[in-house]
């Protein structure tokens, strides 16, 4: 999977998510919903799209990644409380989790993988 597409792909079901949100009462599927927590799923989510259209994007997705870290270790601290702006459960823990791991990996990771991996060792090795 490529940067661009993943940061899309991200962005579009964070923004459905919290789109979504807003017709729900207080649970959308598995996800604990509030009007803050569905600010910050649209937010975050634009934001990922924009990071998927530019030459920026390991850079925002560093951020990103770094933000959502930053919530889930926040919650999973002060069990669920994210400081009275919304409750989370363990859905919510493990969509932060993991957005921040692909939007890390993704963020950190250079542009051209084969010169940041080597080969698969079935692979023959690339000529020259």
């Amino acid at each position: 999977m490529n940067i661009p597409l993943f940061s899309r792909y991200t962005g579009w079901t964070l923004i459905t998510i919290g789109v979504a949100g807003f017709f729900t009462g207080s649970t959308l599927l598995y996800f604990r919903v509030s009007d803050a927590l569905n600010i910050f799923y649209i937010t975050t989510g634009i934001l990922a799209v924009i990071a998927g259209t530019g030459r920026g994007f390991p850079f925002l997705l560093t951020v990103l990644g770094s933000v959502y870290a930053l919530v889930a270790a926040i919650g999973l601290i002060r069990s669920g409380d994210l400081f009275g702006f919304a409750e989370v459960n363990t859905a919510n823990h493990l969509l932060f989790i993991l957005v921040a791991a692909g939007c890390l990996f993704f963020g950190t990771t250079p542009k051209k993988r084969k010169d940041a991996l080597p080969p698969f060792p079935s692979e023959p090795p690339p000529a020259q």
